[in-house]
């Protein structure tokens, strides 16, 4: 540019000195010599605005995408760069611009060197000039048209988390007093689980998510705590175990929590041997919580904090209480799904389900199911056998007593008929209820017996003290307690006066 400011000011300096009465005499050029002389003095600055911005945006990028992530640079920086290049590669081609131009015929009017020199002619060039600059240069953006504007930003991204991230996990094994920590992903496309961070006496790995300990931790979204690898034969293997990865790690403990992102699970964070035999209740509420800020990490800080919240507030409406434990909560899963495959073997039934109440959305939702049933969610107006539980507070016990010895045909789409189905509500102290247990198709008879029930309404009383939390066996005492006194003061009434009385506890009322 300006190569070709000097080559178009070819008068020099002393030129702009010559007295104004000297050009009055000058003829003015005609309105189409100075149109010529504009578009002749744009043309060539079309090119220059155009070459300009076209290597800055795309030397810029490529600076910001690649210099800039290795060094930590800013995108100003990256910009300050692209420009200093796109303006040497300016130089170089000083005159090409103006040589194709001429090549195609495209010339300043034959005009003398005071006819340049007027006011009329200076105008028509350097708006020329400047009009082709700006035109030269938004042609020159089009680079912005298939460029990915914020793919460096996530390769910065993309850097800092990963320093986060291995921060996290050395830490974590250092915490936990593990021996070995790494952090897995969930590769959808290929459906395994590949190491994104490891401490350094491991190495990069990929693992199937129906492989060993880890795997299952990722399908299912449940916690796994092993205090020795070799007395679960299910998931020991002497040639994995024993020399873990080929380097020289003997497994014996495991502790691997489930990273949730965008409400599924996303990736595994575990850490291997603990130096004093097995991890502890303690260990996981640790690793729970680190891997709930791991969480955060991975994606949109906003959704994650959403779904803590959603989480938080659900937690609220089953326990009455505010409590949250994401550790708590894995446990308990693990535990839901081993009680329903005990409940399911006992009673003799096709399959036992865990269903939560959501109170505020109105909401029945499968917490844990055993076999293959499916996973519900279904709202009060749609009623059903587990609402009509709930809205009742007794206990449902329906047997196939209808023509045809069906009750319902393609339950929820699974193409499995009901034939018998026993729903059993769970209470909290303040008799509040919390969820159902529906146990479904009794194998042996046409419906549930009285022991069955029994039993289940036991049942359903532990997960009841398990939803509350560590306070409800005291809640349940308290409430005991005070009945105890009422009945007392009813039945030995001051003065010793002898009185019949009836004493009534409310358990639920309606309207």
């Amino acid at each position: 540019v300006c190569g070709i400011l000097s080559s178009s000011a070819a008068s020099g300096p002393s030129c702009y000195r010559a007295p104004e009465a000297s050009l009055q005499d000058v003829p003015e050029p005609s309105e189409q010599q100075l149109r010529m002389l504009g578009f002749a003095s744009a043309l060539p600055f079309i090119g220059f605005g155009f070459l300009d911005n076209f290597l800055m945006i795309c030397l810029g990028d490529l600076i910001d995408g690649t210099l800039c992530v290795m060094l930590s640079f800013s995108t100003l920086a990256a910009a300050a760069l692209g420009n200093t290049m796109s303006d040497v590669a300016g130089i170089f081609s000083g005159g090409c611009v103006e040589q194709v131009a001429e090549r195609y015929g495209v010339k300043e009017p034959p005009l003398t060197r005071d006819q340049k020199l007027l006011f009329s002619s200076r105008r028509w060039q350097y708006s020329g000039q400047a009009l082709g600059v700006v035109l030269g240069c938004i042609l020159g953006s089009c680079p912005l048209l298939w460029i990915d504007a914020h793919e460096a930003e996530r390769r910065k991204k993309l850097k800092e988390q990963d320093a986060i991230l291995q921060s996290v996990v050395d830490k974590a094994g250092a915490v936990l007093r593990a021996e070995a920590a790494c952090f897995l992903l969930v590769d959808v496309e290929k459906h395994d689980l590949y190491s994104r961070n490891v401490t350094s006496n491991l190495r990069h790995f990929r693992w199937g998510l129906s492989d060993g300990l880890l795997g299952p931790v990722a399908s299912t979204g449940f916690l796994m705590n092993v205090s020795d690898v070799h007395d679960e034969p299910s998931y020991y293997n002497p040639k994995l175990h024993d020399n873990f990865l080929g380097c020289g790690i003997k497994v014996q403990s495991v502790l691997a929590m489930p990273v949730f992102s965008n409400g599924r699970s996303a990736g595994v964070l575990a850490v291997l041997n603990k130096d004093s035999g097995s991890f502890s209740a303690l260990d996981e509420d640790i690793l729970s919580a680190i891997s709930t800020h791991v969480s955060v990490t991975l994606g949109d800080c906003k959704q994650n904090f959403d779904e803590i919240f959603d989480l938080c507030t659900k937690s609220v409406a089953q326990q009455r209480s505010y409590q949250w434990d994401s550790a708590s909560r894995a446990r308990g899963g693990m535990l839901f799904v081993q009680v329903l495959k005990g409940m399911k073997s006992l009673l003799q039934a096709q399959s036992v389900a865990l269903m939560l109440l959501d109170e505020k959305r109105g909401e029945l939702f499968t917490e844990a199911v055993e076999d293959n049933f499916p996973k519900v969610c279904t709202r009060r107006e749609e009623g059903g056998f587990a609402w009509r539980a709930v809205e009742s507070g007794r206990v449902m016990n329906l047997g196939s007593n209808l023509p045809g010895g069906v009750l319902c045909e393609n339950y929820q789409s699974s193409g499995i008929d009901l034939q018998s189905v026993l729903s059993v509500p769970i209470f909290d102290t303040s008799r509040n209820c919390l969820g159902v247990i529906v146990c479904f198709n009794k194998m042996t008879t046409e419906a549930f017996s009285d022991e069955d029930i029994q039993y289940t309404s036991q049942v359903a009383t532990y997960i009841a003290l398990m939803l509350e939390g560590p306070t409800a066996e005291l809640k349940r005492v308290l409430a005991l307690t005070r009945q105890r006194m009422q009945d007392r003061g009813v039945h030995q009434p001051a003065g010793g006066e002898r009185r019949f009385a009836v004493v009534c506890f409310l358990e639920r009322a309606e309207d």
